[in-house]
């Protein structure tokens, strides 16, 4: 195995005759190139700094030809750094150079090609794959380099019950962002943090170091405190220290106090965590991705400074500009965001904060002393993206396998339609998509056993979040969607010949490999206990559901007596409680949906192809409204998906609002999810649309109306969600009878 100078264990190389392995060692995953070499590849250690994009390791090797068949995504820079754009199956002629290309598989890959004409292109094969090949004019070294997609925890962080000692640690949970700079706004720059797990001394790995970053933050030493700032410890790479009030220190002597008589820590850290990511995402935009951003021409006319010019400048001189743009300016463009998390202040919640930062969740706390803020949940009316197979497509920024998403929903002004009157903006939601609670009174029923009222002192519409549901979702690879395994278990024949029917009327499910969905009905214990053990992607279950646990034909089984859950996420019906959703999470799920009420079988195939279409379970209850038909609780963690996307794509939604009988306006959302992480950004590619990325989790109208010929177009692509005037298409008429009666409906209306 060939390791490169300053081997990172993040990333290992195995090179053969003709082959070279590049090894994710963290993600367990493998990018295979195939080259040939003039006598032998002769593969050296390489600097990494060579490399434009941060990569943990690199090894230089002498081909004639390279070429790679497993990728999701390429592009290539100049040595400039300039975004020359991606490989096709056109062959590309590059003049002699220095060149970067970004290979992008279930490995994150790169090449530097020094001083070298060659040819770039994708192969069509028998197969309908499109190899990547490159031809070299004559023997050429091209140094390879990866960066691990470091999706999980690479080390341990041990402390004790000490709130003193958690301010220490939490100074190094961002050693594991790649680069201090504007540019660790793209989510694959952003790896998982340390795991934390609690044991009796303070033991900090000697791999991991604290961020020098000139900017440190103070707070009292208590548990609320040091849960409250993380965030911003973390996306900042500040230090930390003790103090008497929360403060905000830059290395130029700079203080900002980040609590005030008119404002709370928790939400001066949520504004300036927005703010910073923002910002970032507009001061990066000559950098490792250039190109047209929606945001960018909005905003930069009305900044008191030039973002490109901070680019190079330090993170203490960038927050001393960033500190003077007024909120009310930036609100309107930033990310609806995937999550905030509500914790206890005590020692038992430490070990949840690797995996909260992760997807930079806001963290608030509920100890008793001020009113924890919680937005409401917003109505599933709000805008949507999608693209037609034969019309718009999505282009997406870095690392668009894990990095880049799209816009979040807004909550609509009235009602499930988005008014005509305010079309012409689109002003995004306060609300998170996701808020999850470690406490809220649950603990009590799930700790004695007792059957209390569990479930009304958790929110609606909220999780009950536990350490497991991160960890379970890890150890999972998430599966295809044609490879999907989806299973409803109902106590009804009825109830069964009513999904099958529905299941085979509703379009996507048709995409699913033949018997990869199965209908139980009046199942007895065991049939329950082998469904909830096998390797289910989704279980509908609508059997009813005590504190004693799930009701079957033949008595009550307890989820405590599945010894391994193999479901990955799950929906319980009907008087279901928390507790057995939860034991379903501690035993190997990663999230559940439980419902106060049974829906109808049409809208659980519904839910089940809203999943299938890329979004989370928190989402997809949203889409198809089953939180208005029942009180809806969730466990774990229901912001993780449960397929993955052809190529890694990105879910997508779309919001169409009619404005006359042929004229329609369109919404443009990509679905945050934890693969598809804030800070990255996509383009919608139409005619109708902004030649320009957006930030992923904002709405953006676009800028030209649709024909009605158009919006036909769009609903017979079921690859995305799609509403028109606030109801949503499930192909149950024909795309054109279903546009004429909604606009005549519309406008009857509005009249």
């Amino acid at each position: 195995m060939t390791t490169g100078i300053g081997a990172h264990p993040l990333i290992s190389f195995d090179v053969g005759p003709e082959t070279i392995h590049v090894r994710d060692e963290l993600e367990e995953q493998d990018l295979q190139l195939c080259a040939t070499a003039p006598d032998e590849l002769d593969p050296q250690p390489a600097l990494t700094d060579l490399f434009m994009f941060p990569v943990d390791n690199a090894i230089t090797v002498t081909v004639s030809e390279l070429h790679a068949d497993a990728y999701h995504g390429t592009a290539l820079w100049n040595a400039d750094g300039e975004h020359l754009g991606e490989f096709t199956t056109t062959p590309w002629e590059l003049p002699r150079g220095t060149y970067f290309v970004n290979i992008q598989g279930t490995v994150n890959g790169y090449l530097r090609i020094d001083d070298a004409t060659f040819t770039g292109v994708h192969r069509e094969s028998e197969s309908g794959d499109a190899p990547l090949e490159f031809t070299f004019d004559e023997p050429t070294q091209v140094s390879i380099g990866a960066r691990s997609f470091h999706t999980r925890p690479q080390t341990t962080i041990t402390v004790p019950d000490e709130p003193e000692a958690m301010l220490e640690a939490l100074a190094y949970l961002g050693s594991s962002i790649k680069e201090y700079s504007c540019e660790r706004s793209w989510p694959t720059l952003r790896g998982h943090p340390p795991a934390i797990e609690r044991g009796d001394r303070l033991e900090i790995p000697p791999e991991l170091s604290r961020p020098e970053t000139g900017v440190t933050i103070s707070v009292p030493a208590t548990y609320a405190d040091v849960y409250r700032v993380a965030p911003l410890v973390f996306y900042l790479g500040a230090d930390v220290e003790v103090g008497d009030r929360p403060e905000l220190r830059l290395e130029n002597g700079y203080v900002e106090p980040l609590e005030t008589d008119a404002r709370s820590l928790e939400e001066t850290v949520d504004e300036l965590l927005e703010t910073c990511l923002l910002l970032d995402s507009l001061t990066r935009a000559d950098g490792y991705l250039s190109g047209p951003r929606y945001e960018y021409d909005e905003l930069a006319p009305h900044l008191p400074f030039y973002p490109p010019n901070l680019y190079e400048e330090s993170i203490s001189a960038q927050l001393l500009e960033y500190l003077e743009v007024s909120p009310s300016l930036l609100e309107p463009y930033v990310p609806r965001w995937p999550m905030t998390a509500v914790l206890q202040p005590r020692p038992e919640d430490v070990e949840l904060l690797p995996a909260l930062l992760n997807v930079l969740s806001k963290v608030h706390v509920d100890d008793g002393t001020e009113e924890t803020t919680v937005p409401a949940a917003p109505t599933p009316s709000e805008t949507s993206v999608s693209t037609a197979k034969t019309g718009p497509r999505t282009a997406t920024g870095l690392d668009s396998t894990t990095g880049t998403e799209t816009n979040a929903r807004q909550r609509a002004p009235t009602d499930r339609v988005l008014d005509r009157n305010r079309t012409e903006s689109a002003p995004q939601s306060r609300s998170p998509i996701l808020t999850c609670y470690t406490g809220s009174g649950t603990d009590v029923g799930i700790e004695t056993g007792t059957d209390t009222d569990t479930d009304t002192k958790l929110p609606a519409n909220a999780s009950c979040i536990r350490r497991e549901a991160f960890e379970n979702a890890l150890s999972y690879s998430l599966s295809e969607i044609a490879d999907a395994e989806i299973t409803y278990v109902t106590d009804s024949h009825p109830r069964g010949d009513r999904v099958r029917q529905t299941i085979d009327d509703t379009a996507p499910t048709h995409r699913l490999e033949p018997g990869r969905i199965t209908v139980l009905e009046q199942p007895s214990k065991r049939d329950v206990a082998r469904t909830l053990e096998s390797d289910l992607d989704f279980l509908y279950c609508d059997l009813p559901v005590s504190s004693d646990g799930i009701e079957c034909r033949d008595g009550v089984l307890d989820p405590a007596e599945v010894d391994d859950v193999g479901v990955k996420t799950f929906v319980l019906s009907g008087s279901a409680i928390l507790t057995a959703g939860l034991e379903l999470v501690r035993r190997g799920a990663f999230a559940g949906a439980i419902l106060e009420n049974a829906v109808s079988p049409d809208r659980v195939v519904r839910l089940t192809k809203t999943l299938l279409q890329g979004h989370p379970l928190v989402e997809a209850v949203r889409l198809t409204e089953i939180d208005d038909r029942s009180t809806v609780r969730f466990v774990g963690n229901p912001a993780h998906p449960i397929v993955r996307r052809d190529g890694g794509a990105i879910p997508q939604r779309l919001d169409v609002v009619s404005t006359s009988a042929d004229e329609h306006d369109l919404f443009v959302y990509y679905q945050l999810t934890d693969f598809h992480r804030i800070g990255s950004v996509s383009r919608f590619i139409d005619d109708c649309a902004y030649d320009a990325y957006q930030l992923n989790g904002t709405t953006v109208r676009q800028p030209h109306r649709l024909s009605t010929s158009d919006v036909v177009s769009l609903l017979e692509d079921d690859s995305h969600v799609l509403r028109l005037n606030g109801q949503p298409y499930d192909g149950e008429v024909d795309p054109e009878t279903f546009v004429r009666e909604s606009v005549r409906r519309t406008l009857r209306d509005v009249q």
